[in-house]
């Protein structure tokens, strides 16, 4: 478990969340398809019980199954929430097709407001990607949420992606904070994806594993400047394909 304080300067409200690719429920398995809807039910209980550990205000899941034949037609999102004891549950449909649908979704213990849901398109033959976004108030201040995630194979599919959410936020002038599977290391790709939506993460260039397969940090947590992280945590555990994320965020004074 790799796990980071720093000391905050900020005495603003605090906001903890997590983000995590659920891989359809997968667990350590190589597909969903290879494992029965009450095996792929044990995984997310597992995904529960890390979760759990951090108690995040707000969590983040992509790859989450709504109704889907491989696991059951159970709502991940929604039966993972229940687990948690977190009322709030915002999902985006962004893969749309006969006995397949999932996407991305934000759970929270507060109530989740001005939602929505952006549906972007992927590589070819790959179903759509997409975000999810909403507001939560950290005492009387709001923050932005979302969950994203983007394309695996072409980063002019991912700009063009990041296009849709950059669009999304205009209208939005609070703290935010952008987290999920982003397919893409730290490097000259990323560092445009955070200036054009006025985001930084938590020590870039550190090497930690996101996605084991492939020892590459794809996933993120981004904040912007009116936020500071005062924790920092990659899960050593093994829950899907991709690592559980965790950060603690105080709304900054200065």
């Amino acid at each position: 478990m790799f796990w980071f304080s720093l000391c905050a300067i900020a005495t603003g409200g605090e906001i903890t969340v997590s983000t995590l690719n659920i891989g359809h429920g997968r667990g350590a398995g190589s597909h969903q398809f290879t494992q029965s809807k009450g095996q792929i039910l044990q995984n997310i209980d597992l995904i529960a019980e890390e979760v759990l550990l951090n108690k995040p205000d707000v969590l983040g899941l992509q790859e989450a199954d709504i109704k889907a034949w491989w696991s059951g037609n159970t709502p991940q999102s929604a039966y993972l929430a229940s687990l948690l004891q977190m009322s709030h549950v915002v999902v985006g449909e962004h893969s749309h097709r006969k006995r397949l649908n999932y996407g991305t979704s934000l759970i929270s213990q507060d109530k989740l407001q001005e939602v929505n849901s952006q549906r972007t398109p992927s590589t070819f033959p790959l179903p759509p990607k997409g975000f999810v976004v909403a507001t939560v108030m950290v005492e009387e201040q709001p923050i932005v949420v979302v969950s994203i995630h983007l394309d695996p194979f072409k980063a002019a599919v991912r700009e063009s992606q990041i296009d849709r959410l950059v669009e999304e936020l205009t209208v939005f002038e609070v703290p935010r904070i952008i987290m999920g599977d982003f397919n893409v290391e730290w490097g000259e790709e990323l560092h445009l994806y955070c200036s054009r939506l006025n985001v930084s993460p938590y020590e870039p260039l550190n090497q930690d594993s996101t996605f084991p397969k492939l020892n590459r940090r794809l996933d993120w947590i981004l904040a912007s400047e009116d936020l500071e992280f005062i924790q920092y945590q990659t899960h050593d555990v093994t829950l899907s394909d991709h690592k559980l994320l965790s950060a603690t965020l105080v709304v900054s004074n200065n």
